[in-house]
């Protein structure tokens, strides 16, 4: 009898052995470290533009770091905007294969992955100033963030390049399409992540400001100063 005891007992320490070891691989959100807040740029002579890197941290349970992690940014629903296909060096990898607009990358041996997301703006840029003016498009958190398939939360896409679809690098036509959101906000415009390039919940001159820095970081060649040449259609 204390046989079977001790080998249910043994079984059942294998048991949570394994169940532990099964759990360290899932990816928890409440350990893990995702940005809220993407600035989707372009790239330049150097490769790609350091004003959008950003770097995530996935972690299991018990807070330790994921190596080999596969994190998708899912842009399915930022409707007012796309992605780039030009492959350049801290990019990531894209997918647009049929319905999809993906960006992925993998963590390293730290549970981190740096990335940078090639992308723009494809809404139509306003062609009245009023508070119908502003194209449709998403509020706060358009994209989905997922670790090896497990939800970890959402982030919003800020567009630096407003004209992407011209294939044009950063320039004063952007400035233009901010100044017109603006204008439109002022009139009561609904709120748009998309030009809230100051992400601070309102649309106004210091979003006018953060473009024109921009732009002439595309000017000097150190930010988005090369346009896109494949762009994903969805």
């Amino acid at each position: 009898m204390t046989g079977l005891v001790g080998k249910a007992t043994l079984l059942c320490v294998c048991g949570l052995v394994v169940a532990g070891a099964a759990m360290a691989s899932v990816p928890d959100p409440a350990h893990s470290s995702i940005t809220s807040v993407i600035n989707v740029v372009g790239r330049n002579g150097s490769g790609v533009d350091s004003y959008g890197t950003f770097t995530v941290t996935i972690k299991d349970f018990s807070g330790a770091a994921i190596a080999n992690v596969d994190v998708k940014w899912d842009f399915t629903n930022c409707t007012d905007g796309t992605l780039c296909l030009d492959a350049v060096t801290g990019g990531g990898t894209y997918d647009c294969s049929g319905s999809n607009k993906e960006v992925h990358a993998t963590t390293n041996l730290a549970g981190q992955a740096t990335i940078t997301i090639q992308g723009g703006r494809k809404a139509a840029a306003p062609t009245v100033i009023s508070s119908s003016g502003s194209p449709p498009g998403p509020g706060a958190g358009c994209v989905q963030v997922f670790a090896n398939g497990v939800p970890m939360g959402n982030a919003s896409a800020l567009y630096v390049n407003q004209k992407f679809l011209d294939h044009s690098n950063v320039n004063g036509g952007d400035t233009a399409v901010i100044q017109a959101e603006v204008g439109c906000a002022g009139l009561g415009a609904p709120y748009r992540a998309r030009h809230d390039l100051q992400f601070n919940g309102a649309i106004n001159g210091g979003d006018t400001s953060v473009i024109q820095a921009q732009v002439v970081r595309a000017g000097l060649g150190t930010g988005s100063s090369i346009g896109c040449t494949s762009i994903c259609p969805n």
